[in-house]
């Protein structure tokens, strides 16, 4: 009965309508309650009525009111809550409590609040959206917590690393964690730097920490911006000091020789 009225809509009244000259949505919508009216109420040729007597006398008294508030659509998604105590979420950071760290959570955004619930649909947290790309949306409650006793990174993870490679490597990663409030909210940046030196030679990854902390750089992506320099000199000063002679002997060097 359902897909019948659609058929109804659509080869019924809006063929009709489609031959017709409207300026206006109002125009339309009027001309096309007027068409579906009359429509209704055209007798079957079957059985006894039409769709308006059958719904006046059978149905109509069957139907449940409206409900009293308005339908809220939203949108619904899967996270995972990263080693930080946060979760990814349209382009922002929103926090949880660190007991879900590398779990899966459940993300529902109404009318500009997120609703965050585990597996059970249980609510665990409730932010509002963030107004800027990459925002950080916490609660101090989560921030109470150490994250290494739930799985999470600690600060000694990325000082050791750090100092690993270097005196200015390691004043980088303070002076990035030294920016926030929460050294957690540190540990993204402080990871996408790592997880990209790891390819680079030490002396290099030096002197793009140096370079990051004399402008003032505290970012992953600048910093990596510096490495990419340093790499790029680097291989234009070994072009520029290699021989041809050095990668193929010449005929002339070879016959030389042998005299």
């Amino acid at each position: 009965m359902v897909e019948r009225s659609v058929q109804i809509i659509e080869k019924d009244i809006m063929t009709e309508m489609a031959r017709l000259d409207m300026f206006s949505l109002e125009e339309f919508n009027r001309i096309l309650a007027r068409k579906l009216e009359r429509r209704l109420a055209r007798p079957y040729t079957k059985r006894y009525g039409s769709r308006t007597s059958i719904f006046e006398e059978e149905e109509k008294d069957t139907l449940q009111p409206l409900p009293a508030t308005g339908f809220n659509s939203c949108r619904e998604r899967e996270a995972a809550v990263g080693r930080d105590g946060y979760i990814q979420y349209c382009n922002a950071y929103y926090s949880v409590s660190p007991r879900f760290i590398k779990k899966k959570v459940i993300v529902r955004e109404i009318d500009g609040v997120l609703s965050i619930y585990d597996d059970a649909r249980n609510l665990i947290a409730e932010h509002g959206k963030a107004v800027r790309k990459w925002q950080r949306v916490s609660v101090p409650e989560h921030q109470k917590h150490d994250l290494a006793l739930y799985g999470g990174y600690s600060s000694n993870e990325f000082d050791d690393s750090a100092r690993s490679i270097g005196p200015s490597m390691h004043s980088w990663v303070r002076t990035v964690k030294a920016r926030h409030d929460n050294a957690a909210d540190s540990y993204r940046t402080l990871l996408g730097a790592f997880s990209f030196i790891r390819k680079f030679p030490a002396d290099l990854v030096e002197k793009a920490a140096a370079d990051a902390l004399r402008v003032g750089v505290c970012s992953a992506r600048g910093f990596k911006a510096f490495i990419s320099d340093h790499m790029a000199e680097q291989e234009k000063d070994d072009a520029r000091g290699s021989s041809i002679d050095d990668i193929y002997i010449s005929h002339e060097k070879e016959v030389s020789q042998w005299r």
